[in-house]
């Protein structure tokens, strides 16, 4: 008897939604508001299991399909999550059950073959204690000896690219090539360093790998003064490749203005670059969202009474969803008083800085501008979008709402 339950038996997308529809079934009412850690504690895995799997297999089967998924949701809303995971499987290849799993080092070839004699050899000794002797006691070993875990962990490599490969076959969507559009500049490389290879690779007839060896080694000996150079080149280059696209982005509508920028990848470089150009004394940008306000509010609020950050946060979820429209209300207004206090402190600092200063920081904020205007200009009209964007939150919607409330809901985890 294998893993799956029965000798041969392998799971297909019916045998998963089928898992899916049983599981949801066996929910009890209680339970379909109770944080995920909690209703899965009452599941019963027998009712859910049917053949040819047994419930332990069935049981496995989800906490494979789990371990890529936020559990910050009820078990209720994971179902529906992993039911669109598995019929869509080109749209979330990445977060499939079937995605091979990447091999371990080969050190840990090592500690699986002889932790449990060790442990039983030392059993006053914790688990981390154990890991911990044995990664010593392999790193101490001959290249002889240690050639026989390399081998595995080569074995275990190719194995796994070989998966890959017939997973991207049969789920990952062929990559589309991106042309930069008519009339903006080529998107620049990732850093400085890279800069410097690049253009030491172009400049050499060696050949490309070891060309950028050399780039590297002769990158390491160069003074900071130097690499500053190359740094700032790179600073003006992707600064103006992202004023170029999204000054290109403005001739389509909003929604078309996401897609845009998804299908290039430069919504992270564009929040990234913003965080690079806060000039020193610059007022922080405050939480411009009603629901941030609430969420920061009630996760401190909470704390004591719901420990764990991510059952917090799922309760926080539900409260916001439960307030009636005119509570919204009042806290996307306090967030507008807060809109137009930094409109008016960021007016201030900004009348401080010196004509060529100004200058840079226009240049480089050009999505601040509008909040140097006056207050009648920035006054706030609530809608109901927040809420359209907390029941559907994927990646590249709420990457440009909340870019700068990002810090906000990072820090949760803290509390």
């Amino acid at each position: 008897m294998d893993e799956s339950g029965s000798e041969g038996a392998e799971w297909t997308q019916e045998h998963f939604l089928l898992l899916f529809a049983r599981i949801k079934s066996s929910i009890q009412d209680p339970d379909r508001t109770l944080a995920y850690s909690q209703s899965l504690k009452n599941m019963d895995w027998k009712e859910v299991a049917f053949s040819p799997f047994s419930a332990e297999a069935c049981q496995q089967k989800w906490t494979d399909v789990m371990h890529k998924l936020s559990k910050t949701r009820t078990l209720t809303e994971l179902v529906n999550v992993a039911e669109d995971i598995v019929s869509n499987p080109a749209k979330n290849y990445k977060a499939h059950p079937e995605h091979p799993k990447r091999p371990p080092p080969p050190n840990a070839f090592f500690i699986k073959e002889h932790s449990t004699a060790y442990q039983m050899k030392h059993p006053n000794l914790s688990r981390q204690m154990v890991l911990k002797k044995l990664v010593r006691k392999y790193n101490k070993l001959p290249a002889e000896e240690k050639n026989k875990y390399l081998d595995k962990h080569k074995q275990a490599s190719m194995e796994y690219k070989e998966a890959m490969q017939m997973f991207s076959k049969r789920y990952k969507p062929s990559q589309k090539t991106t042309e930069t559009p008519e009339g903006v500049s080529p998107k620049p490389v990732l850093s400085g360093y890279h800069l410097f290879c690049q253009e030491q690779c172009s400049s050499t007839s060696t050949v490309r790998g070891d060309s950028f060896a050399q780039s590297a080694k002769r990158w390491q000996t160069m003074s900071d003064k130097e690499k500053e150079v190359y740094n700032q080149r790179h600073e003006e280059l992707l600064s103006q490749y992202l004023d170029e696209m999204n000054q290109y982005s403005q001739k389509f509508s909003k929604v078309k203005q996401r897609e845009f920028l998804k299908e290039y990848r430069i919504a992270k470089t564009m929040t990234d670059q913003k965080r690079k150009n806060k000039f020193p004394g610059e007022p922080e940008m405050p939480n411009r969202f009603g629901r941030t306000i609430f969420y920061k509010q009630q996760m401190l609020l909470l704390c004591k009474k719901v420990p764990n950050s991510r059952e917090r946060l799922s309760t926080v979820n539900k409260l916001w969803k439960s307030l009636q429209p005119e509570e919204k209300q009042r806290y996307k207004m306090q967030a507008s008083e807060e809109v137009v206090r930094y409109s008016m402190e960021l007016q201030n600092w900004f009348e401080t800085l010196p004509e060529e200063q100004q200058v840079i920081f226009w240049t480089k904020n050009p999505m601040k501008v509008k909040y140097l205007k006056c207050e009648e200009q920035l006054t706030y009209r609530p809608s109901d979008s927040e809420d359209e964007l907390t029941q559907d939150s994927t990646d590249g919607e709420l990457e440009e709402v909340e870019e700068e409330d990002n810090k906000d809901f990072i820090s949760f985890e803290a509390f």
